[in-house]
């Protein structure tokens, strides 16, 4: 979440609340996501979205082929 803070005499005003981005599931190595050391940015670990699956070629025994 992200805010508005301000403080005004001896209070503090947090306006303006707002999520950062969507759920981010929790995984059983731990969290999904980190912040930079700076305090900046995230680093969001996700699935590359996969429209079609590309051709695989499998080469069997190629050092022998390099051989020759």
């Amino acid at each position: 979440m992200a805010a508005d803070v301000t403080s005004k005499d001896a209070a503090v005003v947090v306006r303006g609340v707002r999520p950062l981005f969507g759920p981010i599931p929790v995984t059983p190595g731990g969290h999904r996501y980190d912040v930079s050391a700076d305090g900046q940015r995230f680093l969001v670990r996700t699935v590359p979205v996969q429209d079609a699956f590309e051709p695989l070629t499998l080469v069997q025994n190629w050092a022998a082929e390099l051989k020759r």
